[in-house]
């Protein structure tokens, strides 16, 4: 969080992102796509997801938001896809190719969206805390306004909004479970980079729950270099602050700022990020644009991801099995990379039963300990699914500080009921 003369403690987000490093998630196995229609099951599968958790205004959906940017993403990928197949034979260069690559990914960034969820972050773990917080530049103004419980409140207000980026401002004491690591103050510090990282593990799942993916889709997986592509540098930004908070309270007393980016660089080495390059080069200099998960003998190739907890930053590795085209597993492994002992696996498996389908995935030091995220859809009709959700958050867990309710207690949990549109 950076300081804004005049504001007080305060956090700024700003990208610094050059468009021609963009990378998208995709895949190694590709698919010709120029001369030939959308596959129907990719078409199919796109959503848009209303959920009851966006009307509770209780910050109770760190999760379902991260939806709403996957959302997002998906709908420009496909109008990606529909303007690649009509405009195929102009596109038939590999200079207006990468063009059309860059322009598309862009699209997203003009909503603000990404920056939205970013000081989400912050404000939603203030509130956790015990705290209050209060936004910058509302209204597409300079001025600042109380943290809306409404996050379309706050996306709203930031639509096409640039000047200066985004702030947070939090207030009150920060209250923590008693048994959270020492650094408590980098659970609000790090709430922006940490849903961004959401972000991009939220996209890699689900990549690898569908199936298939375009090389347009995803530009999310930015987030995936979070700390790396964090665009401030001060004497009190959010990572020079999660530095300092480490050292002070003795999680580690050598730790610096670059130290975080170089933990975060060596996510790159993950395979979505190899098949994101890949896929890349293949669209632009052969024109494929369908791409699916890079898996070897049915498992996953692993993806990395680093958090910002309260014991330290964090390396999680996420992998799966494909048992068949209804039946995956899924694995994670997060540890404390540099600060206190501290390893959280997890379990998850998605089930697709025709109609229906279900995802279900527990993590935790113990099982006392656990954190219970489940997902549940039911189909209406060609166009239509009930959708349901609930989870359940342990704030002693790494990832429960990031999404918990009440940092407070034990155990919080939330849940919703909703409808998804398919087209």
């Amino acid at each position: 969080m950076e300081k804004i003369p005049g504001a007080g403690a305060t956090s700024r987000y700003l990208f610094n992102v050059p468009a021609l490093t963009v990378l998208i998630c995709g895949g190694l196995q590709t698919l010709p796509l120029a001369a030939q229609s959308l596959d129907p099951a990719v078409s199919q599968r796109d959503t848009i997801n209303i959920s009851s958790g966006y009307f509770t205004k209780d910050y109770a959906n760190n999760v379902d938001y991260a939806q709403t940017v996957l959302d997002e993403s998906r709908a420009v990928e496909r109008l990606s896809m529909l303007g690649y197949e009509k405009y195929a034979d102009n596109l038939s260069s590999w200079g207006s190719r990468g063009m059309y690559f860059v322009g598309t990914n862009l699209v997203t960034m003009l909503s603000n969206l990404r920056l939205t969820y970013h000081e989400w972050g912050h404000a939603s773990r203030t509130v956790a805390m015990g705290g209050t917080a209060s936004f910058s530049n509302c209204l597409g103004g300079n001025s600042w306004c109380a943290a809306p419980r409404d996050f379309f409140g706050y996306a709203g207000s930031q639509l096409f909004h640039f000047g200066g980026g985004g702030a947070t401002q939090p207030y009150g004491t920060w209250t923590a479970n008693n048994d959270s690591g020492k650094a408590v103050e980098n659970i609000l510090n790090g709430g922006g980079v940490n849903n961004e990282m959401l972000v991009a593990d939220k996209l890699g799942e689900q990549h690898f729950l569908r199936g298939t993916g375009s090389v347009f889709s995803q530009w999310a997986l930015l987030g995936q270099q979070a700390i790396v592509t964090y665009g401030v540098d001060g004497p009190s930004d959010d990572m020079t602050a999660v530095a300092s908070q480490y050292r002070s309270t003795g999680v580690d007393t050598q730790i610096q700022k670059s130290d975080l980016r170089r933990i975060n660089q060596l996510s790159l080495i993950s395979g979505s990020t190899v098949t994101a390059a890949m896929a890349s080069y293949e669209f632009i200099v052969n024109g494929k644009a369908s791409v699916k998960p890079w898996t070897v003998g049915g498992f996953l190739v692993p993806n990395q991801y680093n958090y910002i907890s309260s014991r330290g930053i964090t390396r999680k590795w996420v992998s799966g099995y494909e048992w068949d085209d209804n039946t995956k597993l899924l694995g994670s492994y997060e540890y404390v990379v540099r600060g206190d002992s501290f390893t959280e696996p997890g379990l998850g498996i998605y089930k697709n039963f025709g109609e229906w389908d279900a995802l279900v995935k527990v993590s935790g030091k113990t099982m006392g300990w656990a954190n219970i995220e489940t997902a549940f859809s039911k189909r209406l009709n060609n166009n239509w699914k009930l959708t349901a959700t609930a989870y359940e958050w342990d704030s002693r867990s790494l990832m429960g500080e990031r999404n918990s309710l009440n940092l407070s207690n034990n155990k919080t949990r939330q849940g919703s009921i909703g409808v998804a549109y398919e087209y």
